[in-house]
This record gives C-alpha cells, sequence and structure tokens, in this order.
C-alpha cells in the first residue's frame, strides 16, 4: 500500500508508538512514500491529496508506478549482520537491554519481555515469536503492574471529564497577585486558552521578567505551530501588567499565588477591590485553607487552587474547598482547570500532596542524618519507581516551603525533632533549593546538578543520628521506612476527609509527586501488599522511632480486620466524588 502524507503546519503522527515525526523524516525512515506540498487551502489540499492518491492507485494497478522501498546499501548490510547471531545477543540486544534497566530500573516487565520476543522472532522465526507475544500479552495483562497502569490511566481519564455541572459561567478573565513562578505559571496555562490576564505584583522587576518568560513561552508555541501568528498577537495584547489593585475590578477570578510573602493584608487588597461575584483562589498549600480565609468578607467565594510547578508541564490541580465554599464556586474553579487543561482532584480544606510530602521529606533526612547521601537517596528512590530522587524533589518544591507547612499542618510528635532542626538551619544558610541555586545540591550549573558541599558541612555539624538496631540498614528496608510514611500519611488523610476517594489520592500521588505508577499510587499499593502487612511494618518502625510517627491510620486498620480493599476486584475506580 502506498503512503502519502502532506508536508502541512503538523507534524505526521507514527501511530504505532505515538511519537509526532517530520514528514520529510518519516520519508526518510520509510513510514510514508510520498510527499504533497499543500495548497493555499486547507480543503484544495486535502482534494490535492485524493486526487493524487487515486491516481498513484491507478498507475500501481496498471504497473506505470513502482513502490521503492529500499534502504541504502551500507544500512542493509549493517542490519544483515546487527540482526543475527553473535551479534544480535553480544550488542544490540545487550544494548538494548541495559538501556531499559536504566531506565525502568527492573520495575516494569513489559519493556524486557517485547525485547524477548524480537530475539525470539528474529532467530526462530516470525511465527515463533509472534507466539511468545501472544502468550506473553496474555500474562502480562493480568499482571499488579498492568492492574495499576490501567487504573491510572482510568483515573487520569475521569479527571478530565466535567462532572461538576456545565451550567456555570465560563471565565473569560482573571488577576493574578505576584509575579514569581507560580504567578507566571498561571498566566502561561491561561493566556493561550484565550483568557484575558492581568497580573500584578509591587516589584517593576518582576514585572519586566515575567514579560520576558511569557512572551517566550507564546514564541516557542508560535514557532512550534500550536497557534497562528494573529493569535499570538491577540495572546500578547490580552496579557496585562500591573502595580494597582484597582485593575481588578472587572475580573472573575483573582489567584493570591504570593508564595512566602503571603499576608492577611494581602487577603484584604484583594477582598476590597474585587466585585462582589469574584472568586478569590489561593495557591498556597502551607496552611489551611480555611484557616486562611477566616477573616474573609464573604466565604463562599474563596477557595484553594493548588498547582505543581512548573504549572505549564505538569498535570494536577488540587481544588479545595472549605466548609463555606458555595457549590457555585467549586464548580466554576473546576471548569476553568478543565480550561487550562488539567486534572482535576477535589480536596477539602488541605493540600492532600504537601500532607503526603512532609512524612516523606522528613523520612529522607532522617537517613542522610543517619549517613546516606543526597545522591544515595535519590538512586534509591528511583529504583523504587519515584519519576525523579526525592532529595531531589524537595529542593525543587522549596526547603522553606515543607518546612513551614511542617510547622503549620503537623503536630509537634508527628515530626521528628532533629530533622526539624537541621531544615531550620539550612534555611538560615540560605539553602532553599532549586529556586535559590542551593539546597541539597548546588543548581548554579541547572543541566548537571553537583552536591551542595555546604549542606553536607552544615549536615555533619547538625546532629547524627544512629539508625535502631532494631531495624535492619538495609536497602530495602530504607525504601518501606520513605514508603510506609508516604502511604500512611496518605490514608490519614481520607480518615479526615480531606481526599473523597482512592482514586484521588492515586492519581495525585502518581501525577503530582511521581509516586511509582506501576504500584498504581498509595492505596492501590496497601491492595497488593496487604494492609495487614503494612500496619506491621508501620508498628516495627514505630517501636524502633516514634510511635507518633509511624502510628497507622484507622481505615488501615479497620482494612486489616475485615480484609477490606480500596479497589474491589473488577470494580471501577470512581473519582467523582467532592
Amino acid at each position: 500500500m502506498l503512503k502519502l502524507f502532506f508536508r502541512s503546519k503538523v507534524k505526521f503522527r507514527n501511530f504505532d508508538f505515538g511519537k509526532p515525526i517530520k514528514s520529510v523524516k518519516a520519508k526518510e525512515i520509510g513510514l510514508i512514500d510520498e510527499i504533497l506540498e499543500p495548497s493555499e487551502s486547507d480543503s484544495e489540499t486535502h482534494q490535492s491529496l485524493e486526487n493524487l492518491a487515486i491516481q498513484r492507485a491507478k498507475e500501481i494497478l496498471n504497473g506505470t508506478f513502482l513502490i521503492q522501498r529500499f534502504r541504502p546499501l551500507s544500512k542493509r548490510i549493517t542490519n544483515f549482520f546487527l540482526c543475527r547471531r553473535p551479534l544480535l545477543d553480544t550488542v544490540v540486544l545487550r544494548t538494548a537491554k541495559n538501556k531499559i534497566l536504566d531506565e525502568t530500573k527492573g520495575n516494569y516487565p513489559a519493556p524486557l519481555k517485547i525485547l524477548e520476543s524480537i530475539r525470539i522472532g528474529l532467530i526462530e522465526g516470525n511465527e515463533k515469536g509472534f507466539e511468545f507475544e501472544a502468550k506473553t500479552f496474555a500474562k502480562l495483562s493480568k499482571s499488579s503492574e498492568a492492574e495499576a497502569l490501567i487504573g491510572i490511566f482510568n483515573a487520569s481519564t475521569d479527571c478530565k471529564k466535567n462532572k461538576y455541572g456545565g451550567n456555570v459561567k465560563k471565565i473569560q478573565k482573571i488577576g493574578i497577585v505576584g509575579a514569581g513562578i507560580t504567578g507566571i505559571g498561571i498566566a502561561k496555562v491561561s493566556i493561550d486558552k484565550g483568557i484575558k490576564v492581568i497580573l500584578l505584583d509591587i516589584s517593576n522587576v518582576s514585572i519586566e521578567t515575567s514579560k520576558k518568560e511569557i512572551t517566550k513561552y507564546l514564541k516557542i508555541g508560535l514557532e512550534r505551530k500550536r497557534y497562528t501568528k494573529s493569535e499570538y498577537d491577540e495572546f500578547l495584547a490580552s496579557f496585562t501588567f500591573t502595580t494597582s489593585y484597582n485593575e481588578f475590578q472587572d475580573v472573575e477570578i483573582v489567584f493570591e499565588a504570593t508564595g512566602k510573602n503571603l499576608s492577611s493584608s494581602i487577603i484584604n487588597e484583594i477582598v476590597s477591590n474585587v466585585s462582589e461575584s469574584c472568586i478569590i483562589a489561593s495557591t498556597t498549600s502551607r496552611f489551611s485553607i480555611e484557616k486562611l480565609f477566616s477573616e474573609t468578607f464573604n466565604n463562599e467565594r474563596t477557595i484553594g487552587m493548588h498547582y505543581i510547578n512548573p504549572i505549564e508541564k505538569t498535570q494536577i490541580l488540587e481544588i479545595i474547598s472549605t466548609n463555606s465554599t458555595s457549590v457555585e464556586t467549586f464548580k466554576t474553579s473546576a471548569k476553568f482547570g478543565l480550561v487550562q487543561k488539567k486534572l482535576i482532584v477535589p480536596l477539602k480544606n488541605y493540600s492532600f500532596l504537601i500532607r503526603c510530602l512532609i512524612p516523606l521529606t522528613f523520612e529522607i533526612v532522617r537517613l542522610i542524618q543517619e549517613g546516606y547521601s543526597p545522591v544515595e537517596i535519590d538512586d534509591l528512590t528511583k529504583s523504587v519507581g519515584f519519576h525523579i530522587g526525592c532529595v531531589s524533589l524537595t529542593d525543587g518544591i522549596g526547603i522553606d516551603l515543607i518546612t513551614e507547612a511542617a510547622g503549620n499542618l503537623f503536630r509537634a510528635e508527628r515530626i521528628q525533632n532533629e530533622s526539624m532542626k537541621l531544615l531550620e538551619e539550612m534555611i538560615k544558610a540560605g539553602f532553599l533549593g532549586r529556586k535559590t541555586s542551593l539546597g541539597f545540591y548546588d543548581y548554579n550549573n541547572p543541566q548537571t546538578p553537583q552536591i551542595n558541599n555546604d549542606a553536607i558541612e552544615l549536615i555533619k555539624r547538625c546532629k547524627s543520628l544512629k539508625p535502631n538496631e532494631t531495624c535492619s540498614s538495609t536497602t530495602e528496608e530504607c525504601k518501606m521506612r520513605i514508603l510506609s510514611r508516604f502511604i500512611n500519611e496518605a490514608c490519614l488523610c481520607f480518615d479526615e476527609g480531606i481526599v473523597a476517594s482512592p482514586a484521588n489520592g492515586d492519581i495525585a500521588s502518581v501525577m503530582g509527586l511521581g509516586f511509582p505508577p506501576f504500584k498504581g499510587g498509595p492505596f492501590r499499593f496497601i491492595d497488593s501488599y496487604g494492609a495487614e502487612n503494612l500496619i506491621q511494618v508501620l508498628e516495627r518502625f514505630g517501636n524502633a522511632y516514634s510511635k507518633e510517627e509511624f502510628t497507622p491510620a484507622k481505615i488501615l486498620q479497620d482494612y486489616a480486620k475485615t480484609g477490606k480493599l480500596f479497589y474491589p476486584k473488577h470494580e471501577q475506580p470512581e473519582n467523582n466524588k467532592l
């Protein structure tokens, strides 16, 4: 069959792998046979493509056109030897296997089985290869990894749906207070959706920086053909910078994105200058949303909208309502998040992600105080299946933010005291993480971060901790200490009604903090590992370190007694509760 393609504004998509490929490259590697230059309009181009396809089909039938799909002789000779032993085993497959193990850490069985089926097909023939592939596919489709990944896919698909009612106003204009990373990120994912944006900051330097950032972002979109030049000009024209709250009189949502500069005076300024129907959304995760807005005139219009930086690259949006938040406010905010192409996770009063992140961070800090290096902890957590190492994750989110949130959201006995002291000393030294170029790592060369030797010296000066003798310090033991703190906190959030369903918690954990996808999230992990087994692990660590830090959540204890599962077999996960 002849494959035609016309050179257009979009790239050819190879549907076997889902990777966009430019038309010229697609022809070079044999995915298409011929390229047609586009006409002035799309309709003319499609008509020309259809005419050429009919013409070529007739020529193939009468033998006047021959499809040529031969690669250059040098490539054919190379492929001949590489597809046969001994080079197939010693070079090609060994290199491919090493690359797979480097990327997956051996946590995903499918890529290695794919490689094995290719080897059998090349050595024993296509029939044997297809037979092995079919049997292996059937077996893998019933594996715990497949079940977990299907669960994440279903939850992700569900989060993209507007389940909150379509009969709410469409947001046309927003205001943002704070031209930092979060404020700029919200502007980026709003402005190219046709939404008018007013960005406020008291610093002219910050405003100039944000202008450059947003213009650069839009130019990249233009270069990649995401929109036309006229749309690009329209987006730029719909963007306004200001230093005055008076500009917010006709906006429909105002985002507080001031970070550590958040104060009641900023909230009061917003309230005093917006309309009575305007929604006031805070992006903070360091406080209870209810407490933050406790003195606001009209609490029905207040809500939390917590994004993950960098906002233009991440998918999760936590929408945090309080007992005072109106249903209309929640629905409008959720619909706006969907316009921004976010996965909506509805929560009550607190950020689920920051609640789970805090105990995880304190556990990795304790391991560092026991003698592990940041690199070793990162390697360990990546081998568990986290998308990035948890020390790097802590640096990325901000050591100051996590430490302040821990002080605000956790009782003192639930936080390891010596670890809190270490983090406070790091903050005093200016080691806040990636945003200051110094945390546990030195980011002055962002592409290749190095260990921050000054931070290591500071750690040495602080009180070191000895591993408890009743628990071994094996890699597996350390992995479980980190995972169990995260998972138990997720269950505590479920107990407290912060997260309404296991699917919400799982999708937020995987997409928001990089929890191992092949485990399906903390709640699906419990179903696989066993609630009773996890309680035994928590009690053992509690006896060795701190009962308060490792006390099992009530729902975990209940499920251990009853044998109940978060995801009963053959039941689709629900993700539509507020």
